[in-house]
Order: C-alpha cells, then sequence, then structure tokens
C-alpha cells in the first residue's frame, strides 16, 4: 500500500480523534491515566483495521471527483499509478530493534506533549 492511498483515511482518523478527546473530556479528571496513553497505538490499529474495500472505494470516489491535492499536481490516480507502475526499491535506510528502541525513547516526550494537546481539542 503507498503512502497516497494511508491518506485517503485521514478523514476517519480525525474522527477517531475526536471520539477520543470527546471521552476524555467525559471522563474528566476522574481517570488517573497519563492523557494520550495508549493514543496512538490505538490510531495505528484503526487505521490497520480499515477495509482494503474501504481503501478501494475511495479511490474510485476520488477518480470520479477528480481529486487533486491542489491545482499544482496531478490527478492523485495518475500520480498512485504512476507509483505502482515503478519497481519497488529496497529501503536505503534500515533500523535494528536497537535503534527503534532509541528512537520511540527519544520521542516519547513528544508522543506525549502531542497526544495531550490532541485529547484536549
Amino acid at each position: 500500500m503507498v503512502l497516497q492511498d494511508r491518506l485517503l483515511v485521514c478523514g476517519s482518523a480525525e474522527t477517531l480523534l475526536l471520539r477520543e478527546s470527546n471521552a476524555r473530556q467525559v471522563r474528566g479528571a476522574a481517570k488517573r491515566d497519563e492523557p494520550g496513553q495508549g493514543l496512538w497505538d490505538r490510531l495505528a490499529a484503526y487505521v490497520e483495521s480499515i477495509p482494503e474495500s474501504e481503501y478501494e472505494r475511495r479511490r474510485r470516489v476520488g477518480v470520479l471527483r477528480g481529486h487533486s491535492v491542489d491545482a499544482t499536481h496531478p490527478p492523485t490516480r495518475l500520480r498512485r499509478a504512476c507509483l505502482l507502475a515503478r519497481q519497488a526499491e529496497p529501503a536505503a535506510v534500515r533500523v535494528d530493534a536497537a535503534a527503534v528502541a532509541a528512537i520511540t525513547a527519544e520521542l516519547a516526550d513528544a508522543r506525549r506533549v502531542v497526544a495531550r494537546s490532541v485529547l484536549r481539542g
């Protein structure tokens, strides 16, 4: 799946984040967990749960509506077709488990700050 396909479900992801924000406000301060704990994991799981048929439906809608990022970009369907017509290249940068753990630790504070901001609306 190409990144452009993932971008098709941004509206659904936004809806999930709004639901999370609303649920947090309804629960209020009574809940003692860290604001946003698990937010990004729930978002990733949600996006992963969207079936291929929904992506295909959204691609067809985009074709019918002539979707394009803006006037300077070709239609999204043509950009996607161009990407898929080429052979995939191997990743230029690879990371091992230790590097992933270090990156995760480095971004932990930023993840918490952004999660709090999202949940506050």
